[in-house]
């Protein structure tokens, strides 16, 4: 057994699987000289631990895209209203121009 190679192997592992290439098999299923049986299983825990990483990373990714959408959403809401505003603010600044000039001639 060399640890060496498989930890640099498990390094380039871990990697692909957070840039979304989840097919990469690990490492221990097929380079490992220990018995079948506790390959299986040592693999079946690998599997679930990176089944649980990508959950949770979906998870997190679901909420950021909410929180996202929502400031969204708020962002729209205040410049509508901050529109609203701008424009009530110019139609009565138009008004009073229009007003002062024509009040001296009547």
């Amino acid at each position: 057994m060399q640890p060496e190679p498989k930890d640099s192997q498990r390094a380039s592992y871990l990697i692909p699987s957070m840039t979304g290439q989840h097919r990469v098999p690990a490492p221990s299923c097929s380079s490992s000289s220990l018995s079948p049986a506790y390959q299986v299983t040592q693999c079946e825990g690998e599997v679930m631990d990176e089944a649980s990483g990508l959950q949770q990373s979906s998870a997190d990714l679901f909420k950021n895209v909410s929180e996202c959408l929502s400031t969204r959403s708020l962002l729209q809401i205040q410049t509508e209203e901050f529109r609203a505003v701008k424009s009530a603010e110019a139609a009565e600044t138009l008004g009073q121009q229009c007003e002062e000039p024509s009040s001296p001639h009547r």
